[in-house]
């Protein structure tokens, strides 16, 4: 049986209010966070069971390729892609390795962050679909 980690998000968003605010709520629900705004990361990532990302704040073509490189760097963490642009995400997602598949999950912006920390406290699912959640009406 493997070792449940404790869990821990990397926040990646250039909005400092928007991770400031997400990181108070994580740390009050007993989740570790780190924010950074930007997607280089030196530390080891296997202490995240999740990283967040808010795409829209960066260029597009650079925040899909970094996303991609997230996951292959973050193997053991859910990647959680909050963005208006779901449609452009999900056709990403299509193109992603199986293994990372189950790992991907997109969220329409707003997102409650009640909804991130639901995520966020359950153990990623290696090799299962992927996970989109629908937009509100």
């Amino acid at each position: 049986m493997a070792e449940r980690r404790a869990p821990g998000a990397l926040i990646v968003s250039r909005n400092s209010q928007t991770a400031e605010g997400l990181r108070l709520y994580f740390e009050r629900s007993g989740v570790h966070a780190t924010v950074v705004d930007r997607f280089e990361w030196t530390d080891d990532g296997d202490r995240f069971t999740a990283v967040v990302v808010f795409p829209d704040e960066f260029a597009a073509e650079s925040a899909t390729a970094n996303v991609t490189q997230l996951a292959r760097r973050f193997l053991r963490s859910w990647i959680i892609v909050v963005t208006s642009q779901t449609a452009h995400f999900q056709q990403f997602m299509a193109k992603l390795d199986p293994p990372n598949l189950g790992r991907l999950v997109v969220l329409p912006r707003p997102v409650w962050g009640w909804a991130l920390l639901d995520r966020v406290l359950q153990p990623p699912s290696l090799g299962a679909t992927s996970a989109v959640a629908p937009q509100d009406p």
